[in-house]
């Protein structure tokens, strides 16, 4: 169901994070997630982007977020996993990957 892998670039300190499921999000969950994971990890998280499948959409959504800024993009790309890599430096990923198997969990409810 849920998928999380991290790797760690010790040189520069970076750390990536790839979220998945298979689940589907409820898009204002998600939108909420990503305002906790933002605001909760303002000098930590770089970047983050993904492919994302939201309730009663038949295609995928680009995400992208840099800083404080989120933005949603419809695709062409029918919708399937959703996958979202997080780019930061010292990262609690423990936290972040129980906050979004809640995230799922509570989409599907």
């Amino acid at each position: 169901e849920h998928e999380h892998h991290h790797d760690h670039d010790d040189t520069h300190g970076f750390q990536s994070l790839l979220l998945e499921t298979d689940k589907v999000l409820n898009k204002a969950l998600l939108v909420r997630w990503l305002d906790w994971l933002v605001f909760s990890n303002q000098e930590r998280l770089y970047r983050f982007k993904g492919m994302v499948t939201l309730k009663d959409q038949e295609l995928a959504m680009a995400l992208q977020g840099v800083n404080q800024q989120i933005n949603f993009q419809l695709t062409t790309l029918p919708a399937g996993m959703t996958k979202i890599v997080l780019i930061g430096k010292e990262l609690n990923v423990g936290k972040i990957e129980r906050t979004f198997e809640r995230l799922c969990t509570a989409s599907n409810q």
